[in-house]
């Protein structure tokens, strides 16, 4: 079948035929529902994400579920309701289990549709031992490191969220003074707490990879994982980076089942890549039986660990902003010219202390508030 489709797709390209191409296989017009998310089975929160897949030709970024109504049931009748957010997330901030019960996702969709996982058992998870790193000439690798000493968990799953404290390339005192029409015609001291809020601000990023780990191969149950690479110059260890990383033991199924995802996709643009029928997991939809749904549903405890990275423990590191200063006289039309610039310092006074000239760059370059938050995070030093 795949040397037919193989010679069928190199007639089409020989012979630039310019007709419509007709995917193989046609989804739902809703698309497939897609669950991603960890049931926590510990401390903390739970987060569920609903989403429709995309069709080939389709142009949004994401197609959300909202409205619906998700809960954990347990085998006992008990059920816990996960509470509706924005952008198809249901979450909760603590849930509870009973040692011996089996419990599954149910969902219930807007449009009448019901679907559920199989019954399954909570997964213990095994402490963090230590977050690590490693600076060489590639850059800076982080590792994980964890262990069971039952050799019962074997298959792990984790997630991190990263931050960072950013500074802009220039510290700005000055403030234009504009006309109503918006150009600059003189330049006056700024707020000294604006200039502190337009110079240190904080960015964030969660992992967007599946990042999966397994000692089945090996006679005990540890893991020594590099699983990220940050390449010398990167603005995140700039001044101060943190990483908070959540492991998670995941069931073989459940493993079997990321690793198909992950190949599937980094594997993006193939017309043989791994299809949606192929990727069936421990979701069924209750009402047709026979609609495709793209998830599996683990519940697991969620351990968490902190590390640190400061500038100075890997330097030189070389961060190099692309910016730049230009001198601009302080004259109406001069300043005219630069009005989509910010002022950053006097440049040249008078005898008499009147500002002669400033210095000017672009406003991603004064005011870090354009990339991120000038809120601190509650846990930054």
């Amino acid at each position: 079948m795949r040397k037919i489709c193989l010679y069928i797709f190199v007639l089409t390209v020989i012979s630039a035929c310019k007709e419509k191409y007709d995917l193989p296989f046609a989804g739902p017009a809703a698309g497939y529902l897609v669950i991603d998310g960890v049931i926590n089975g510990g401390e903390g929160p739970t987060t569920i994400r609903l989403t429709r897949s995309l069709g080939l030709v389709d142009t949004e970024p994401f197609r959300y579920v909202n409205g619906a109504t998700v809960r954990i049931e347990g085998e006992d009748n008990s059920y816990q309701t996960l509470l509706p957010a924005p952008d198809g997330i249901y979450h909760s901030p603590q849930l509870h289990f009973t040692d011996g019960i089996k419990y599954r996702l149910y969902i219930l969709t807007p449009d009448g549709k019901e679907y559920a996982s199989d019954y399954i058992t909570p997964l213990k998870t095994p402490d963090i031992d230590t977050l690590t790193w490693e600076r060489n000439d590639a850059g800076v690798t982080l590792y994980v490191n964890t262990h069971d000493p039952q050799n019962k968990t074997i298959y792990y799953r984790w997630e991190y969220e990263e931050t960072w404290e950013i500074h802009s390339a220039f510290y700005s005192t000055l403030v234009w003074q504009t006309y109503p029409n918006g150009n600059p015609y003189d330049v006056d001291p700024r707020d000294p707490l604006e200039s502190e809020l337009m110079y240190t601000c904080w960015r964030n990023q969660n992992s967007s990879v599946l990042l999966l780990g397994s000692s089945a191969k090996l006679t005990r149950d540890t893991i020594h994982l590099p699983f990220m690479l940050i390449r010398p110059g990167d603005e995140r260890l700039s001044v101060l980076y943190s990483i908070n990383v959540t492991q998670y033991a995941v069931s073989k199924d459940g493993y079997e089942f990321l690793q198909r995802m992950k190949k599937n996709t980094e594997q993006v643009g193939s017309l043989f890549d791994a299809q949606p029928s192929e990727l069936v997991g421990n979701v069924k939809c209750l009402t047709d039986p026979d609609e495709t749904v793209i998830g599996f549903v683990e519940i697991a405890e969620a351990k968490q660990k902190r590390l640190w990275i400061r500038r100075s423990e890997v330097s030189p590191w070389n961060y190099l902003p692309a910016c730049s200063e230009n001198t601009v006289v302080n004259d109406p039309d001069s300043l005219e010219l630069f009005a989509a610039y910010l002022p950053t310092q006097v440049h040249k006074t008078s005898p008499g202390g009147d500002t002669l000239s400033v210095y000017v760059a672009t406003p991603v370059c004064v005011d870090c508030r354009l990339r991120g938050t000038p809120v601190k995070p509650a846990f930054w030093p």
